[in-house]
């Protein structure tokens, strides 16, 4: 469990970076996520995939500490963002950085969505068993999300939408 979990390392931190906007918050994400996975191993054994079960762990100390307030969303600086993009990924990842650069501009409501369907490549039940929510919503956030990086797109491009360049 310990080799395989420590596979899962970077991913759960970017995610971590993803809801929280601060890696100091994203790192004590992790490490809650790993004690609990360590200490529920057991568990594991219900689930098809184990990304799939930490991420929700994850997922869920964001949820109920930002509901208490503990957790504050933070500001990262261009290089935060750029090494959140970039941590423990492989040259064929490497070009899922840019989305992942977008993804961090988007409102609280989108990003987890965004990024476990599209940088982590889940389904959308998959989606929707990590945060707890109908696949529906998932869809519907998804959808709004793809018209906000289009419409993002368009103001760093500077360019009106149907205007012939």
């Amino acid at each position: 469990m310990r080799a395989n979990l420590s596979h899962y390392l970077g991913r759960l931190w970017r995610f971590g970076v993803i809801l929280s906007l601060d890696d100091h918050i994203a790192e004590k994400l992790v490490e809650q996520t790993c004690i609990c996975a360590l200490e529920l191993e057991p568990v594991l054994f219900c689930t098809k995939r184990m990304d799939c079960w930490l991420f929700s762990m994850l997922h869920s100390f964001w949820f109920n500490g930002h509901r208490s307030r503990r957790y504050r969303p933070g500001q990262l600086n261009a290089n935060h963002r750029v090494r959140a993009a970039t941590r423990d990924c492989g040259s064929h990842e490497r070009d899922g950085a840019e989305l992942v650069l977008q993804v961090m501009e988007l409102p609280n409501a989108y990003r987890a969505t965004l990024f476990l369907a599209y940088v982590e490549g889940m389904s959308y039940r998959e989606v929707a068993e990590v945060l707890a929510l109908p696949v529906d919503a998932v869809t519907n956030a998804l959808a709004t999300a793809r018209i906000l990086l289009a419409e993002s797109t368009i103001r760093s491009e500077g360019t009106v939408p149907g205007e012939v360049v």
